[in-house]
């Protein structure tokens, strides 16, 4: 079963990965992709984590759309 993970925030050497459903995780920065950053998408699968690139720039651009129009109005 894959599962999607959002990395939170890096706090020394470990991500802090947030779930589509709310569940939180600690991985070891060591084990994810290379270049991994706060923001970043995560497919996990039997334990190895792919970096999904397209759906890290799709929720990146939903997320700066919102804060456009909250600060216009």
């Amino acid at each position: 079963m894959e599962r999607i993970w959002s990395v939170d925030r890096i706090e020394e050497g470990v991500a802090i990965c947030r779930g589509d459903h709310g569940e939180k995780q600690d991985v070891p920065l060591k084990t994810l992709p290379e270049g991994t950053c706060e923001g970043d998408i995560l497919r996990e699968a039997n334990g190895v984590f792919v970096l999904d690139r397209e759906e890290t720039q799709a929720r990146r651009k939903v997320n700066a759309d919102l804060q456009k129009k909250l600060r216009w109005e």
